[in-house]
Formats: C-alpha cells, sequence, structure tokens
C-alpha cells in the first residue's frame, strides 16, 4: 500500500507543480473515478492528467461550490 500512496504522491505532485488547488482537484479527481491512472507509468499517467486538466478543475470547483452553498442553506 506504501507504495501506491508515493506513486500517487508524485503523480499529483508531477502534474501540478506548485499548485495546491491543482493537487487538491486531481486527488480530488482520483478519488471519484473521474480519472483513472494506470499506475503502470508514471509519464502516461501526468499526460492523462495533463489532458483532463480544464475539465478536472471544473469539475472540481462546481463540486467546491455547491458543497458550500450546502452548508450555507443548512445554517
Amino acid at each position: 500500500m506504501g507504495t501506491l500512496k508515493h506513486y500517487l504522491n508524485d503523480l499529483i505532485c508531477q502534474a501540478a507543480p506548485e499548485d495546491a488547488e491543482g493537487q487538491d482537484a486531481i486527488a480530488w479527481a482520483i478519488t471519484t473515478g473521474m480519472v483513472k491512472p494506470g499506475c503502470e507509468s508514471l509519464r502516461a499517467d501526468v499526460k492523462l492528467i495533463r489532458e483532463n486538466h480544464t475539465e478536472i478543475m471544473v469539475a472540481y470547483f462546481d463540486q467546491v461550490a455547491h458543497e458550500e452553498s450546502e452548508l450555507a442553506y443548512a445554517n
């Protein structure tokens, strides 16, 4: 399990270096199944994420906005 965790960390950091929001969005996209890295080639998985970067970011920020509006409505 540790190896997979390190692989995913490397993938997220290489796909969005020095971009905390981008890294959060990529982690969200992987956990939700929006992006499915093959975990065989880091280069190929980084390419997959970069090719889908705009869609990932839009979907992530839509989800964040939705959650924020639900919290505001609940209060």
